[in-house]
């Protein structure tokens, strides 16, 4: 998960607008936020959450410009 991109991560393409792009995070943090997960363990949903969290800022910031 590390090695892929952030397009990669939330599978959208490279020209994805701003509303593609929060709506991807969002379900990609349904299925891994640590609080509303039961099927892994809360440190592994934090783990990938902080790697989502960082791909958005990173995407954001991209798009914004």
């Amino acid at each position: 998960m590390k090695n892929m991109s952030p397009y990669e991560l939330f599978e959208i393409s490279e020209n994805s607008e701003i509303n593609e792009i929060k709506a991807a995070y969002r379900k990609k943090m349904k299925i891994y936020h640590p609080d509303k997960n039961t099927t892994f363990s809360k440190e592994y949903g934090e783990n990938v959450s902080k790697i989502l969290n960082y791909a958005y800022d990173k995407l954001l910031k991209k798009v914004k410009k």
